[in-house]
């Protein structure tokens, strides 16, 4: 249950700072990047990026790489999960006064290093 909660609040610190609109959080960033590319949500986008680093796992540990580690996985796929239902579910939010941006952007910064 403690793991359900901080994904929550995590995907929520992240979605916090997209919507700040002045940055995105580095957990982020690269789905975010490739949504303005690709026609993926970010949350879909990070579940395949977890999936590159869990294969990329394997090329570097070679022998060593556990199959119990694909584990992993069903973290991403909750994570990203998490993300795309808060981003829906925020849709409406348009933060556009400068001052809300900043109390935003750093409201997201706390909201994430708390759910660490």
């Amino acid at each position: 249950m403690l793991l359900l909660s901080r994904l929550g609040l995590l995907a929520f610190g992240v979605v916090l700072s997209i919507h700040s609109n002045l940055s995105t959080s580095p957990i982020s960033s690269v789905p975010y990047s490739f949504s303005y590319i690709f026609p993926l949500s970010i949350g879909s986008l990070t579940v395949i990026m977890h999936i590159v680093m869990i294969l990329l796992q394997m090329l570097i540990l070679k022998s060593q790489f556990q199959w119990i580690q694909w584990l992993q996985l069903s973290v991403g796929i909750l994570f990203g999960a998490f993300i795309d239902v808060l981003m829906w579910s925020t849709q409406g939010w348009s933060i556009e006064n400068y001052a809300l941006q900043l109390l935003a952007c750093l409201a997201s910064c706390l909201i994430t290093a708390l759910s660490a």
